[in-house]
């Protein structure tokens, strides 16, 4: 993708004009208990060095119960970071860092303890880019 494109696609990587920073956001998206991928996308050259972000399956009417929510990172298929909290812990996490090395195929799942239609999350990963070559993406 060249820096041309529009602020934020969907599910996918995204770049700031100047190249220095990437980020990947996953829209909001209700609470399944069925594991579902959030987030894939697969980096070229660049190595990007950020953070992860959890937050959501939140009940707003209920907020003191035990229903929360759960993530997993994967690199090409293998599990690299994994969160999970409650209500009553708060409505997120705070960044967790990765280090995305040049073409790793990044995928997030989600999953929660139940399907109430109160509840959504979002999740994000946002970093600096190193070593991209504007070439991978015409």
């Amino acid at each position: 993708m060249t820096s041309s494109q529009p602020v934020v696609t969907p599910n996918a990587l995204n770049f700031t004009n100047d190249n220095k920073f990437a980020y990947a956001y996953s829209g909001e998206f209700p609470a399944s208990t069925t594991k579902t991928t959030r987030l894939e996308f697969t980096t070229k050259s660049e190595t990007i060095i950020g953070h992860w972000y959890f937050s959501g399956n939140y009940d707003v009417t209920a907020p003191n119960n035990d229903e929360g929510g759960a993530a997993t990172v994967y690199f090409n298929d293998q599990l690299v970071s994994a969160s999970k909290f409650y209500q009553g812990s708060g409505n997120g996490i705070a960044g967790i860092p990765l280090i995305i090395p040049p073409f790793t195929t990044v995928r997030i799942d989600s999953d929660a303890n139940d399907n109430q239609a109160a509840r959504v999350g979002t999740i994000s990963v946002t970093g600096k880019v190193i070593g991209r070559k504007e070439i991978d993406y015409q």
